[in-house]
């Protein structure tokens, strides 16, 4: 999922591994290594050329990304443009926002404030009265209505406020259906996958248990781990800190930081004004319709 730059001979593209950051620093000195190679600086041996080959055929392997240094912009996965839209007595406008690729960003405000309708536009569930969304700096102005569908279907994952989980299916079942159906998966493929993600989730010893039988902060660890399956670059979260104790709301936020993380998604989500957000979150405070963005919190001690 992680796309991004993989000529691990430029000089000025910064490189990692999803492996630990560490690696950002040994890509770099071999960035600096093959420019001063090109630039006769440095004699290139036989075994230097055999090492490079091998680092050179390994990077899509190592799944090799773009690292964002200190002071770097970071890319929007989505952006919102004057968007203005009123829906059932609600209304906002005009939005003009980004929202940061691989981070996780929040709409933080109370019940009819906008932020649900917000988070409908910009997981394009709900089309704007007025304005542009774009994804990817590509404007969906005038995207078709399958299209849109299909972008939906690949790119965006959905998980509301309720799990909506089958509950007569197991919860190893409900992870591995839409991989099926979205991705095309084997049955072996789609299984790992599945296993993989429930671990992450810390629900792997419930995998054969009807997901109707499971409690409820359970159940939605399991639809974050079915939301996740089909490798969605955006994935959209509806109030995920309602009915949650204060304990289950920090390990829930650690999940969906860590998603952004470890698969480079983006992701969304609408909370209340009561959740308290971390170092690196991006939040905004949504009153009245309107989007001011929160100062960011200081790191834990």
């Amino acid at each position: 999922m992680g796309g991004g730059n993989r000529d691990v001979g430029g000089l000025d593209t910064p490189v990692s591994v999803d492996c630990g950051r560490s690696e950002c620093v040994a890509a770099r000195k071999l960035g600096q290594f093959l420019q001063a190679v090109r630039c006769g600086a440095t004699p290139l041996g036989k075994l230097d050329s055999v090492l490079i080959a091998i680092v050179i055929a390994a990077a899509p392997l190592l799944n090799l990304h773009h690292c964002n240094m200190p002071g770097e912009t970071v890319p929007n996965a989505l952006e919102l443009r004057a968007v203005r839209c009123t829906r059932n007595g609600v209304h906002i406008g005009p939005v003009n926002v980004g929202v940061p690729a691989h981070r996780l960003t929040v709409l933080r405000g109370a019940d009819g404030s906008g932020k649900e309708l917000l988070l409908r536009i910009l997981g394009l569930l709900e089309t704007a009265d007025q304005g542009e969304v774009f994804v990817e700096g590509k404007c969906l102005s005038r995207i078709g209505e399958e299209s849109l569908a299909e972008l939906r279907r690949r790119h965006f994952g959905y998980l509301f406020a309720a799990p909506f989980l089958l509950p007569a299916f197991t919860a190893l079942e409900n992870v591995v259906m839409p991989m099926f159906k979205v991705l095309d998966a084997n049955p072996t493929e789609a299984r790992l996958r599945a296993e993989e993600l429930l671990r992450f989730a810390g629900v792997e010893q419930y995998e054969q248990e009807p997901a109707g039988d499971l409690p409820f902060f359970e159940q939605r660890c399991v639809a974050l781990a079915r939301a996740l399956a089909t490798e969605p670059a955006v994935l959209l979260v509806e109030n995920f800190d309602a009915e949650l104790s204060f304990d289950q709301q920090r390990q829930f936020s650690r999940l969906l930081r860590e998603a952004c993380q470890r698969w480079r998604n983006t992701v969304i989500a609408t909370v209340s004004p009561t959740w308290m957000a971390a170092a690196g979150d991006h939040v905004f405070e949504v009153t009245r319709g309107k989007l001011e963005l929160a100062p960011a919190p200081l790191p834990q001690s």
